[in-house]
C-alpha cells in the first residue's frame, strides 16, 4: 500500500477513537504513557507476532498516537503525530494506566489501494486482455498517498453512516472525502517505467487516458 494508518491520522485523527470496529482492532486492553514508550498493563493480543509495527495507531486514553517500533510483547515505542513518517519520534505527555487500542483501517487502504492500481494499469495480475506491469514500475509512489487516504476515509464514513439519513454529518463527510479523492485523482501524475531499467518512460494520469513519452 502506498499509506498507512499513521497516514490517515494525519487527516482524520478521531476516526481511530470514533470508529472502534472490533473486526478490525489488532490489540486492546490497558496501557500507560511516558515519553515516547508505551507499556501495556493488561491486553488481548501481544504486540510480537500480530503484525503490529511502525504505521499502526495507538489510542491510549482517548489520544492517538503514532507507532514507532515494537520493543517487546507489551512494550512500544511511540510518538505524537507528525507529518514525515522518518521524522524524530516527539515524547507524548504521560498518561497514567488507561483503556488502549490498536485499530486498523489497513482493509479500507488496501481496498483503495487495488482500484488505484486498476486507473494505472498496473498491478500483479494477467488475464487474456492486458498484461500489467509490476506495482514496482510505480518511480514516484509517494504521490498516491493522499489519494489512497482520501479514498479510504470516503469508505471509512460512508460504512458508519450507511444506516443513516443521506444529511448526516457522517454522509457529509463520506461526500467530502468522495470529492477530495476525485480531485487529487484529477492532479496527481505518476512516473511509470516500462522496460524496468529504473527510469521513469512514461507519466500516466487517473483521469483521462494520457501517457506522455520522457
Amino acid at each position: 500500500m502506498f499509506a498507512k494508518d499513521r497516514d490517515i491520522a494525519q487527516v482524520e485523527p478521531n476516526v481511530f477513537r470514533d470508529f472502534v470496529w472490533l473486526g478490525q482492532v489488532v490489540s486492546r486492553g490497558t496501557a500507560s504513557v511516558s515519553g515516547t514508550s508505551l507499556e501495556a498493563s493488561a491486553q488481548d493480543n501481544s504486540f510480537v507476532g500480530n503484525a503490529i509495527e511502525m504505521g499502526h495507531v495507538v489510542t491510549v486514553g482517548g489520544v492517538s498516537l503514532e507507532v514507532i517500533d515494537v520493543l517487546g510483547p507489551t512494550f512500544l515505542s511511540v510518538s505524537r503525530l507528525h507529518e514525515d513518517a522518518i521524522a524524530t519520534a516527539r515524547p507524548a505527555a504521560v498518561i497514567a494506566s488507561s483503556p488502549f487500542h490498536i485499530m486498523t483501517f489497513r482493509p479500507q487502504l488496501e481496498w483503495m489501494h487495488r482500484q488505484l492500481l486498476a486507473m494505472l494499469g498496473v498491478g500483479r495480475f494477467t488475464n487474456q486482455d492486458q498484461v500489467y506491469l509490476p506495482e514496482s514500475r510505480i518511480n514516484n509512489p509517494w504521490e498516491l498517498v493522499r489519494a489512497e487516504v482520501y479514498g479510504a476515509l470516503h469508505l471509512i464514513y460512508a460504512a458508519a453512516g450507511s444506516a443513516l439519513a443521506s444529511d448526516h454529518p457522517l454522509n457529509q463527510r463520506a461526500s467530502l472525502y468522495r470529492q477530495m479523492f476525485r480531485d487529487e485523482r484529477m492532479r496527481v501524475v505518476v512516473q511509470i517505467d516500462l522496460d524496468g531499467d529504473g527510469t521513469p518512460d512514461v507519466l500516466r494520469r487517473m483521469n483521462v487516458g494520457q501517457l506522455v513519452r520522457l
